[in-house]
C-alpha cells in the first residue's frame, strides 16, 4: 500500500485531475528502466512526461486539448531553468 498526498496544484496549473507526481515516479521506475519509452495518450499537463524525463526514460504525451499541451510545453520548460 502507498501513502501518497493528493495533488495539490490543480488551481494553479489550470487541470481539474491532476495524478500526484510521486505516483508517476513511482510506475515509471516500476515499470519502465533509464533509456525506455513511456507513452501516455492522456498527457494533460505533463506530469509523466516530466517525471520520465527527471528519471531518464524518453517519453511522449499526447492530448486532445491544445491549452493542455501548450501549459505542459510550459511547464517542462519551467523544469529546465
Amino acid at each position: 500500500m502507498w501513502d501518497v498526498a493528493p495533488e495539490n496544484r490543480q488551481k494553479k496549473l489550470g487541470h481539474p485531475a491532476m495524478m500526484p507526481e510521486e505516483i508517476t515516479k513511482r510506475c515509471i521506475k516500476l515499470f519502465s528502466w533509464p533509456g525506455d519509452i513511456v507513452f501516455d495518450p492522456f498527457n494533460g499537463l505533463g506530469t509523466t512526461t516530466l517525471v520520465a524525463r527527471q528519471n531518464n526514460r524518453r517519453y511522449l504525451g499526447i492530448d486532445i486539448s491544445q491549452e493542455y499541451c501548450n501549459n505542459a510545453i510550459v511547464r517542462m520548460e519551467e523544469e529546465e531553468k
